[in-house]
């Protein structure tokens, strides 16, 4: 047996645990590493918890060397500041039975996705959207579907056309939305 198995090694032949030594970080490379290594840490703790809990949250982290201030927020740093600094807390909203739904596929999604990492697969790593992996069992019909554009006369064709235009300009904003909290989610893991 080599001595340094014998120094790392108690009374009772179980292995112990190495203390390390605190101190403090001089070398720029070192500390800078070290900062990005906790900042990173909080930044995913607190987008768990966000995405679990389905609540707001900001982090302002100072680098020791620079003092520059990194930001992060949900859903955005600047709504949830703006929040506290008003004191503009609004009632808390009742999950949707959607959401209530969805939820627990969220968490099982969460769940997967921290095993594999545990077990240390770097691959990549796909999140099953709630709403795809819920099917609907009936198609939802919208308005335009009921009217029919062909007994119209001029000016409520314009209408409906804008109405249209208004419909998928919304659709447009939210697949945007959607996109953005997706690549976001998967920046997480």
């Amino acid at each position: 047996m080599k001595m340094e198995d014998n120094k790392n090694k108690n009374k009772n032949g179980s292995r112990k645990q190495r203390r390390t030594e605190i101190k403090r970080i001089e070398s720029g490379n070192g500390l800078y590493t070290a900062f990005v290594k906790r900042r990173d840490g909080l930044f995913r703790k607190t987008k768990e918890l966000c995405a679990r809990s389905g609540g707001n949250a900001v982090v302002v982290v100072f680098s020791p060397a620079a003092h520059k201030p990194h930001v992060f927020g949900h859903p955005s740093p600047d709504s949830v500041i703006h929040r506290f600094l008003n004191n503009d807390n609004p009632p808390l909203p009742s999950q949707s039975h959607q959401q209530q739904q969805q939820q627990p596929i969220i968490n099982a999604n969460i769940v997967r996705v921290e095993e594999e990492e545990e077990e240390g697969g770097a691959g990549s790593h796909h999140i099953v959207p709630a709403s795809s992996a819920a099917a609907e069992p009936e198609l939802i019909h919208g308005w335009w579907e009921e009217e029919s554009p062909s007994g119209m006369d001029m000016e409520e064709l314009r209408h409906f056309g804008a109405s249209l235009g208004e419909l998928r300009d919304n659709v447009t904003a939210r697949i945007e939305d959607i996109k953005y909290r997706e690549s976001r989610l998967i920046n997480f893991f």
